[in-house]
């Protein structure tokens, strides 16, 4: 990309090439986290912050992605250990920026942009920088009301996911959410939650064995309502009524 001048290419044409370019380096950042490639994982986020710095157009397009990628450099920070604002309670909740993101993500919708309405990349991302967050917080803290504020943001984590049929995500935030709650003391909302985890788990398993059996030609198109009536009473208060994007 860099040999042709980027005038002589379509915008449109430029900017799939990033997103399918940090979309990749996330997978592999998020491989060697979890590898423990400290080093590897270290090189990475410098490549991505040095192509991001490339084309501030592009830049601007892809918060999406970016907040996507977000969540595994954090990861990197609290393997390695270096970064003292994560590790102080007083600071970690500015340095993870959480409200910046959220309101960058929602920004990042408008017209003229690849981003014309909330879609697949705008809920996973808030989805993941959500989720992992209040991951951080249950991992690093003993503070009640912010544990609290945690098992809300593992919920609102699920319920993006929701939007966009990301059933397993659902399920392992929502069981984190119980996770906290035990920290908490509350053996109702975590037992519910251990029992909505698993029946999500189960009935997503059951698809799927039925779809790899070949007895489903054509996947049906994801509606949030037909997930909460296919399971039999589900605990609403855990997903209270919520707009678009809320």
């Amino acid at each position: 990309m860099k040999k042709i001048p980027k005038e002589k290419i379509y915008f449109s044409y430029r900017l799939n090439f990033y997103r399918c370019y940090l979309l990749a380096k996330r997978l592999e950042l998020r491989r060697s986290n979890s590898q423990g490639n400290i080093g590897n994982a270290q090189q990475l986020i410098q490549e991505i912050k040095e192509v991001l710095e490339e084309d501030q157009q592009v830049k601007e397009e892809v918060i999406p992605i970016q907040a996507l990628i977000q969540p595994d450099i954090y990861l990197y920070e609290l393997s390695c250990g270096h970064e003292s604002n994560l590790f102080e309670s007083s600071k970690r909740s500015k340095w993870l920026g959480l409200s910046e993101w959220d309101s960058k993500i929602r920004g990042a919708i408008k017209p003229g942009s690849c981003y014309k309405d909330a879609g697949l990349d705008v809920y996973k991302a808030l989805s993941e920088i959500y989720g992992n967050i209040a991951r951080i917080e249950l991992y690093l803290c003993d503070d009640r009301n912010i544990l609290e504020q945690a098992a809300e943001y593992f919920l609102k984590a699920a319920h993006y996911g929701l939007r966009i049929g990301l059933t397993q995500r659902m399920t392992r935030w929502v069981a984190l959410a119980g996770r906290v709650w035990v920290r908490l003391g509350d053996d109702h909302l975590s037992i519910q939650a251990l029992h909505f985890a698993k029946k999500l788990a189960n009935e997503d398993r059951g698809q799927r064995a039925i779809a790899y059996g070949g007895r489903v030609r054509h996947r049906r198109l994801f509606n949030a309502s037909d997930r909460f009536s296919s399971l039999n009473g589900a605990p609403q208060q855990l997903f209270p009524p919520s707009p678009l994007l809320s």
